[in-house]
């Protein structure tokens, strides 16, 4: 998948950059030097770790780079060139997917329990089409009482048709969507 940059342009070195594991993002650095791609001295680096090179642009300040999976947390984009000289090219925000880790209680009865879900990489804000439980009938559905959104605690009401099953969260990023991640199985509380 291809992630442009947020702030960058041809002219403009040292930005912000956001994006997955797997995502294909183009940098700038300001160097007007002709760089040699092939030369085994260059390469980028973001936090330390190296990441895969698709296009040098020589020339024009501009390099396609690969988020490879070895990079596990945001860092700075270093770019190392032909001459062993370090250029800052920016900051990457590596955006995680959510994590469910517990949903509380485990017995919920529907249109009045407070539930909260824990977790990691929720997103600070919540947005349509990012939380679900699923419904009498199997099927997803979504929640609209969210009472408290953190990127490590969800708290919403269970909607009355709400059924026993999972909760599923995803966030919003970057114009796009992550995978759901699924929690532990819950169950309706017996009536009476």
């Amino acid at each position: 998948m291809f992630c442009s940059v947020l702030t960058a342009n041809n002219s403009q070195a040292s930005s912000d950059y956001l994006g997955y594991v797997g995502n294909e993002i183009s940098i700038y650095y300001s160097g007007d030097d002709c760089l040699e791609e092939t030369s085994s001295s260059a390469k980028v680096r973001i936090g330390g770790e190296e990441v895969d090179i698709e296009n040098w642009w020589q020339c024009s300040g501009r390099i396609d780079i690969v988020i490879t999976a070895n990079v596990n947390h945001s860092g700075t984009i270093k770019v190392y060139r032909h001459d062993s000289v370090i250029e800052e090219a920016g900051y990457f925000e590596l955006i995680k997917d959510p994590r469910i880790y517990s949903v509380n209680p485990k017995y919920i009865v529907p249109g009045e329990t407070l539930i909260e879900v824990s977790g990691n990489y929720f997103g600070e804000d919540f947005y349509d089409d990012t939380l679900y439980v699923t419904g009498e009938n199997q099927e997803k559905v979504e929640i609209e009482r969210v009472v408290e959104w953190s990127d490590d605690s969800i708290k919403f009401y269970a909607p009355s048709n709400m059924g026993a099953g999972n909760v599923y969260v995803r966030k919003y990023a970057n114009y796009n969507y992550t995978e759901f991640d699924e929690s532990d199985y819950y169950y309706i509380k017996p009536q009476g």
